[in-house]
């Protein structure tokens, strides 16, 4: 029928478990008024319009009714049908069949702003793969919440072609994701474009995978330069965050995410304008996690500190045992002594309930508990709340996390580092030259050697920073020795294609010994040592990576496609008879004490033995040495281990210790000698110090790395 609007928009279906009541049939007659000019209303086709429709039952219904529902707020009308407007409906086809589930939509992402975004692209190509990364999306909305900050955008190729035709590629690709960052009303002027072509790789392999890594663009938010005054709330906030977190015991905040805070700190302190905003910020970011902490402005109105405990009262307080770091090592603990909660010292001693006072840069004036009353009822942890909310909701951007990097270690190394003297006094100040430092650098590449540089400072051999990501590289299936200048191939996993004698020159294009001497700054100790590490990990990578080798040998220069690996060339035998009553034990590559125990009843028979200490021993060495002594060992004090109760290394006390071991049959009583050399690192060192200090026998070689005695 043409006038069809009111039963098309009114029909509909109900299901219902039981069949629905009547009140009232108005007929059931089909009654129709033809349309002049038309003899027949059910014989006109042409002014029938057909639709069709779905419903779904939920499930457990019985009976369904189709009509025309009116709404509540409609008149219901029933009567004749008398007038000269009509419309008709006819219901056809109606079958009931089982519903094949339908898809959900996929729910849509949330999207996280983020500070930086890596695109990669094709071979040549400059065509952004569609879609286009989320990640770009999550700059551009961290760009609309940080009006004031730049987008930098750095375009990077492969090696394949020449420079010209790379950089050009280079800012092809630069340009393509710029325009995408614009076409989101994203101004101009906060956009800047830099090509590098492949003078900036992300990987030095020239595997497909490697060249894939450096067929990139760079996004990254760039928030504006800090000011001299932000460096020095850097440098306060860094040491008030020591302070706080390590000696601070208030219950609630033990379990908060404090790396998160460092960096959502940094942040706050990268937001402020002027000066003056410090003051009430650092209350806002420190209050939360040190209610009873004291800050103000050092002249003006007297600081109020909750009242000392009393001394009757049970009391809540660090101690610290060394430092843990990680979960490898159950040597070393913090806890906070709570007898409320069952946590008993780790040794005797308790700070005192005198506040940790000082003066921070910008002349900001702090008082601390170091001690709280133990009390078991629950604080308000309204404003702690708001605070971790806000953790788990802010962005960081790149040097944000890269200042908060600097922070933990800054602060790990001013209160738990052991060796006071080679620190020396200017480590408060390194704090600032770090920061400063740290917030230039643009790339994490870059970082990551700055990182190891600091660590380096320290030099000592126990010391260093390690990415998790190259915590499973593996190595160069060669040994190197550094020989007048020149990197010397000892051993080779490659014979014929590799051979010992032979000069490293270069390494996937790069110069050997350039790498080599930048190697050896980044790592922590003496020199002997840092020439070992550098040594070992030269050309290290990605799990069974290639790498492109240049040698020299024999005044032929030669290339070599290597796999990298666990380095499994064949080591000397781990037990070796030189000759009748002449034994070679290889310690540092016997890993099963077990083993070692099981020769000494042969060895006590010996002539003569050469022990090889040359690197890490990697078993429980102490338990042989008893087969080597001639006297008890009476040094009971050569470990120290500090325990601390106060910030900044402060009035440190040691537990002393010592091995105390006797002789042990059977005893070794020939000739003995021991070859050592730079990488022999701690527990190398700790054997060799027995050897020397009751004359075992004679040391050869090179000086130990020094990590912990000669």
């Amino acid at each position: 029928s043409d006038i069809s609007t009111f039963p098309l928009a009114e029909m509909g279906i109900f299901f219902s478990p039981e069949e629905p009541e009547v009140d009232e049939v108005c007929s059931k007659e089909l009654k129709y008024l033809p349309l002049r000019g038309e003899t027949s209303l059910l014989g006109s086709v042409q002014r029938w319009r057909q639709v069709k429709g779905y419903f779904t039952a939920a499930g457990g219904e019985s009976f369904f009714t189709i009509g025309n529902f009116l709404g509540a707020n409609l008149q219901r009308i029933c009567g004749e049908a008398n007038s000269a407007s009509r419309s008709y409906y006819f219901l056809d086809q109606v079958s009931v069949v089982k519903a094949e589930p339908q898809p959900q939509p996929r729910p849509q992402p949330h999207l996280t702003p983020a500070c930086s975004c890596t695109i990669f692209f094709e071979t040549g190509s400059s065509q952004i793969a569609e879609p286009a990364p989320q990640c770009l999306q999550q700059v551009l909305l961290a760009a609309q919440s940080r009006p004031g900050w730049q987008l930098q955008i750095d375009g990077h190729t492969d090696d394949i072609g020449g420079e010209r035709a790379n950089r050009k590629l280079s800012a092809a690709r630069a340009g393509a994701v710029a325009r995408l960052f614009k076409e989101q009303s994203m101004p101009s002027e906060k956009i800047s474009v830099r090509s590098f072509g492949a003078s900036r790789p992300a990987s030095h392999s020239p595997a497909p995978e490697g060249r894939a890594r450096n067929r990139r663009v760079e996004a990254r938010l760039l928030p504006p330069p800090l000011q001299v005054w932000q460096f020095q709330a850097l440098e306060a906030f860094a040491v008030l965050y020591g302070y706080v977190r390590f000696f601070h015991p208030y219950a609630p905040a033990e379990g908060l995410d404090w790396n998160r805070f460092a960096a959502y700190g940094v942040g706050r302190v990268g937001e402020l304008e002027k000066e003056e905003e410090c003051l009430p910020v650092f209350r806002e970011l420190f209050y939360p996690v040190a209610p009873t902490l004291a800050l103000g402005r050092q002249g003006g109105k007297a600081l109020a500190l909750a009242p000392a405990p009393p001394q009757s009262a049970a009391l809540t307080y660090w101690q610290h045992y060394g430092y843990r770091i990680g979960e490898g090592n159950d040597v070393y603990q913090s806890i906070r002594v709570s007898p409320a909660a069952g946590v008993a010292p780790l040794f005797e001693g308790a700070p005192s309930s005198e506040p940790w006072k000082g003066i921070l840069p910008l002349g900001l004036h702090f008082e601390l508990p170091l001690v709280l009353p133990d009390d078991q009822h629950a604080p308000d942890t309204s404003r702690l709340e708001i605070l971790e909310q806000a953790l788990v909701e802010a962005w960081p951007s790149d040097r944000d996390r890269q200042l908060a990097n600097v922070i933990l270690f800054w602060n790990t190394v001013q209160h738990f580092y052991p060796y006071r003297d080679i620190l020396g006094e200017g480590w408060r100040q390194q704090l600032g030259v770090m920061l400063r430092q740290a917030a230039e650098i643009e790339n994490p590449e870059a970082f990551t050697f700055f990182f190891k540089s600091c660590a380096a400072l320290l030099k000592d051999g126990h010391a260093g920073l390690v990415q998790e990501s190259e915590l499973d590289d593996m190595w160069l299936p060669l040994e190197l020795a550094w020989v007048e200048g020149q990197l010397v191939v000892t051993e080779s996993g490659l014979p014929g294609q590799v051979n010992r004698g032979g000069l490293l020159k270069k390494i996937d294009g790069q110069d050997a010994v350039a790498i080599f001497h930048r190697d050896t700054a980044l790592y922590s100790g003496t020199p002997q040592w840092k020439v070992a590490r550098a040594l070992k990990n030269l050309g290290a990578g990605e799990q069974y990576s290639t790498t492109a080798l240049e040698l020299e040998h024999g005044g032929r220069l030669f290339r070599a496609e290597v796999e990298r690996d666990w380095g499994d060339f064949p080591e000397p035998a781990l037990f070796l008879e030189l000759e009748p009553g002449y034994f070679y034990v290889n310690l540092a590559a016997i890993y099963d004490i077990d083993t070692l125990l099981r020769w000494a009843p042969r060895l006590a028979e010996a002539e003569g033995v050469i022990f090889d200490v040359r690197g890490y021993l990697q078993n429980n060495c102490s338990r042989f040495l008893p087969h080597l002594l001639a006297e008890a060992d009476t040094a009971g004090s050569w470990i120290k281990i500090p325990r601390l109760l106060y910030p900044d290394f402060f009035r440190p006390s040691f537990e002393a210790s010592g091995w105390l071991l006797s002789p042990r049959a059977p005893r070794i009583r020939g000739r003995l000698a021991f070859l050592t050399d730079g990488r022999a690192l701690s527990a190398s060192e700790s054997f060799l110090a027995f050897v020397r200090h009751y004359r075992l026998g004679a040391i050869i070689g090179g000086p130990t790395a020094g990590a912990n005695g000669p």
